[in-house]
């Protein structure tokens, strides 16, 4: 390594570590808060001239996840602690390798160095590898900025890193540092640095839905902001409008969502995808929402004028239907269109009744409507006749068991389905009807796969006799259930 070079690491390494000193600091304690373990993981790589050192960086996986799993990290790996999968993305683990800058152990531009696990592909053609010291940037650096997700599905993964992606990254290398000038490394170096900050930030499409409804979230909040400051000032005039005021809430329109993004990003609101916006998504939007709506008043109250209760709750709500308008719609017409769409690619589709309102019923009912798209729930039944033409998680209750002529008239039942726990003469009863008029009666405690998953209190119990299906097939014995 020339002197230049040398002197380059140095001073750009101690720059480097005193501005990011804050976003140590921030992934420190993260790390120690969310995962027990120490905050460095320290591996055997080789360096220059084979020589074997500790590389530095922060800690992805538990503490005490051994040396399970493959030697190469992939894309989503399911070992990696929630922060883990955060520093992978953005490479911020890399940050605690200054110290092997700054020691000499590695530079900003050369070779990634490799663990011993892969020390034996040094060798022949590849060993002139060695003749360079490792870095943080280089050609291979920026070409598999995302290697973790070029392993194909089913391969495996240590296979095809020693087959394909060594020998290319290996010839790469070769190839650039042989030739290598000091202004080509600043060039590499530049590159390297805006492929990382690019395909974070600007290339991660998966990342377009959350940017968008995130836009969305601060136009709302303004918006519910401003709301508040017309109420009170404009349209109640229970208070002059002093400068001080103006400012305060021009102040709050600006902060305010910043703030609300903030927290919500902390409390994972935009982790799970839009098209998944369920009942747990909404109460945490709704308590985060909340929260930070009382924090603002009572900040705003204590230092620039009082908020009533009322304006705060006005506040509240129209955030609120604010927020709630593209994840409500966009997941209701996305499942709405999908499952129009698999049930016109669906050869038939079959009229499924569900009985009894239990949670394993209910549980049921939703694998059907929303797991096959031939499948056309249509409804429950329950003994209670109060509860008829009631809804229930999103189902109908659309009559008793003594109904079902009346249902098969209209919708043609071709399969119903029972949880445990419903009375003997209740299942006997379903069991007939479906043997008379063609239909299926099935129950999940005689599917092998759903009897390692009932409840201790829903025992599996042999019927006298088998239950016999309209269809003309019989069950056995050891499928029948009482």
């Amino acid at each position: 390594m020339s002197k230049t070079k040398r002197a380059f690491d140095i001073v750009l390494a101690a720059v480097c570590a005193l501005l990011l000193l804050p976003i140590i600091a921030a992934v420190c304690i993260a790390l120690k808060t969310t995962s027990p373990g120490p905050l460095l993981f320290r591996q055997q790589r080789v360096g220059r001239g084979g020589k074997i050192f500790l590389i530095n960086k922060f800690r992805k996986f538990p503490s005490d996840w051994g040396n399970f799993g493959p030697g190469v990290t992939l894309q989503g790996d399911s070992r990696m602690t929630n922060i883990g999968q955060f520093l992978e993305r953005t490479k911020l683990d890399e940050i605690p390798q200054l110290w092997n800058i700054l020691i000499g152990e590695m530079s900003f531009v050369g070779p990634r160095p490799e663990s011993l696990a892969f020390n034996h592909l040094l060798q022949d053609e590849y060993t002139e590898v060695l003749n360079y010291t490792p870095g943080l940037f280089g050609p291979n650096q920026v070409k598999f900025r995302n290697e973790s997700a070029m392993y194909p599905e089913g391969a495996d993964p240590v296979e095809y890193y020693e087959k394909y992606l060594f020998p290319a990254k290996a010839k790469t290398d070769i190839e650039y540092f042989g030739r290598a000038t000091f202004l080509s490394d600043v060039g590499w170096l530049m590159r390297g640095g805006f492929a990382l900050v690019f395909s974070v930030v600007l290339c991660k499409r998966s990342l377009l839905p959350t940017l968008v409804l995130a836009l969305w979230d601060v136009l709302a909040i303004s918006a519910a902001w401003l709301a508040v400051y017309w109420l009170k000032f404009t349209l109640v005039r229970s208070l002059p409008i002093t400068e001080k005021v103006s400012t305060a809430f021009a102040t709050g329109a600006l902060v305010l969502p910043g703030v609300m993004l903030l927290v919500f990003s902390i409390t994972r609101v935009y982790r799970n995808p839009v098209r998944y916006f369920g009942e747990r998504d909404a109460f945490r939007l709704i308590g985060v929402t909340c929260v930070v709506w009382i924090v603002s008043a009572v900040t705003v109250g204590l230092f620039v004028t009082s908020i009533s209760s009322l304006m705060l709750s006005v506040a509240c709500l129209i955030s609120l239907c604010l927020l709630f308008i593209p994840r409500i719609g966009y997941a209701y017409f996305r499942a709405t269109w999908e499952r129009r769409i698999n049930r016109k690619s669906a050869e038939q589709t079959l009229n499924i009744l569900v009985c009894g309102i239990s949670t394993q019923s209910l549980q049921v009912a939703s694998l059907l409507r929303f797991g096959f798209p031939q499948s056309n729930v249509i409804g429950l039944v329950s003994p209670n006749k109060t509860m008829v033409r009631r809804e229930v998680k999103g189902f109908t209750v659309v009559g008793t068991y003594s109904d079902l002529d009346v249902i098969n008239s209209r919708y043609h039942i071709d399969q119903i389905w029972y949880a445990p726990g419903l009375l003997k003469e209740q299942k006997n009863m379903v069991n007939s009807w479906c043997i008379n008029n063609q239909a299926d009666s099935l129950s999940i405690a005689s599917q092998p796969g759903f009897r390692r998953l009932l409840l201790p209190e829903y025992p599996v119990v042999e019927q006298a006799g088998a239950v016999v299906s309209g269809r003309g097939k019989q069950q056995s014995k050891e499928q029948a259930v009482a």
